[in-house]
C-alpha cells in the first residue's frame, strides 16, 4: 500500500497498552492475535509499542485473514 507509512501516528494514538498487565510479562514470549489485516500497520505498531512498554524480546504477529494486498 503506497504511503503507508504516513498511517503510522495515527495507528499509534488509536492503540492503547492496557494498564492491567501483571509485572513480569518480559520473561515470555507474546502472541499478538488480530481477526483481520489490510495493510498490517495495526499489528506492526501494537508489537512495537508491546516490546517497547514491557521489554518483551519476541512478540509473535498473527492473523486469521488478510484482507488487504502488500506492496512487498
Amino acid at each position: 500500500m503506497p504511503g503507508s507509512e504516513s498511517i503510522q501516528p495515527y495507528v499509534r494514538h488509536s492503540l492503547i497498552i492496557n494498564p492491567s498487565i501483571p509485572p513480569g510479562i518480559n520473561q515470555y514470549n507474546i502472541l499478538l492475535v488480530d481477526d483481520f489485516v489490510d495493510s498490517g500497520w495495526t499489528l506492526t505498531v501494537a508489537a512495537e509499542m508491546i516490546g517497547l512498554e514491557y521489554q518483551v524480546d519476541k512478540v509473535i504477529p498473527f492473523a486469521i485473514a488478510i484482507t488487504g494486498q502488500s506492496d512487498d
